[in-house]
């Protein structure tokens, strides 16, 4: 996502990264080309047997399709506002998810259960990550608008330590039930039952009460549903017929718009200066709607790479740092230093009561002899 100074208008004008500029220039150069082609007849045939003398007819449509094309952009911006959104969503269940599994967690009065459950604390917060990440794989490689091949489960989710062997091979055994052909697509259904089963274990441990795992369960309900939400934005296009009547009209406006303006700018005194301001003008007008149709075609799906979309990336760093920051708070927690202060008692008890059965013997001294 490309973030700019908005109160500098000279920065943003030049600016080319993100730009739509890079990717309409073709049919401003086409238009423009067609703009000297159409100002060359003009000069050729005379005022008199020119084709098209007035913009009235390009001046209705053209208002006409500038409405179409707003109003496209602003559907696609919709999407885009959704997009983030629901990643969003993503953010906020992860982090309030950990937060309840650390905040709420009953600390053992053994230390070796204590060392168990921190260990079963940061195996939640390795499955939250991986559930993220398994959600972002599966929306950028939705086959119903990526033409991407599967992604590899070890590559992207057992190498970076979000999943262990044990549990891919159980995905991909489970992702071949009553299937064909082996597929992805609800990996992160998969996933989200592996985190469910760690933090129900925390619960059968007695390490967490029922109403901590209801709330638990709620965030992993809205991880799913965020996910769900993002493959709707994906798998869900423009609709074709719209889609197809705004480039079909908007491509013959925008190519026969120069011939009238090769007739209004065309001076028989001065030629040349036709040949520069039809040219122009028709870039100009093709950069408008092209280019605001390019604005959203490239919003309309907000989770690639492009330079406009989400920063996914960013965001699941983010993420990552901000819970595995809460596992050192339970560190500084009242509960945390309770029990501590009530280990140092009980050992200080044992200690004591020890020091009274040595006393008690020696005073008893050393047992008689037959």
């Amino acid at each position: 996502m490309i973030t700019y100074d908005t109160g500098s208008m000279i920065k943003i004008i030049c600016q080319l990264k993100g730009s739509v500029l890079l990717s309409v220039w073709p049919q401003m150069a086409m238009c423009a080309g067609i703009a000297v082609l159409a100002t060359i007849l003009r000069a050729s045939i005379g005022e008199d047997d020119y084709i098209i003398k007035d913009v009235k007819g390009h001046a209705t449509l053209g208002t006409a399709l500038a409405f179409l094309n707003v109003f496209r952009s602003n559907l696609s911006y919709g999407r885009y506002w959704d997009g983030r959104g629901q990643l969003g969503v993503l953010v906020k269940s992860g982090r309030e998810l950990m937060r309840l599994v650390v905040a709420y967690s009953k600390t053992p009065e053994e230390k070796e259960e204590e060392a168990e459950m921190q260990e079963t604390i940061r195996e939640v917060w390795r499955l939250i990550s991986c559930l993220m990440h398994s959600i972002v794989l599966a929306v950028q490689h939705f086959e119903g608008h990526h033409h991407v091949p599967e992604y590899d489960i070890d590559l992207e989710l057992v190498k970076p330590g979000w999943l262990k062997e044990k549990e891919k091979s159980a995905i991909e055994k489970a992702e071949n039930v009553g299937r064909d052909v082996r597929d992805n697509k609800g990996r992160p259904a998969l996933i989200a039952a592996l985190l469910s089963h760690k933090v129900y274990y925390m619960y059968h441990r007695g390490w967490m009460n029922a109403a901590v795992l209801k709330k638990c369960d709620k965030c992993i309900n809205e991880f799913v549903g965020a996910w769900m939400a993002c493959e709707k934005i994906v798998g869900v296009p423009m609709v074709f017929p719209y889609t197809q009547m705004l480039s079909v009209f908007m491509v013959l406006f925008v190519y026969t718009f120069p011939f009238p303006l090769a007739h209004i700018f065309f001076n028989e005194e001065a030629e040349f200066n036709g040949f520069f301001i039809t040219p122009f003008i028709s870039a100009l007008v093709a950069f408008a709607f092209f280019g605001m149709n390019a604005v959203g075609v490239e919003i309309e799906n907000p989770f690639g790479d492009d330079d406009n979309d989400l920063p996914i990336k960013k965001m699941m760093k983010r993420i990552e740092l901000d819970t595995i920051a809460m596992l050192e708070l339970r560190t500084t927690s009242d509960q945390a230093e309770a029990m501590e202060k009530l280990r140092s008692e009980k050992a200080e008890q044992e200690k004591l009561a020890q020091q009274k059965s040595r006393d008690r013997n020696a005073l008893q001294g050393p047992p008689g002899r037959g």
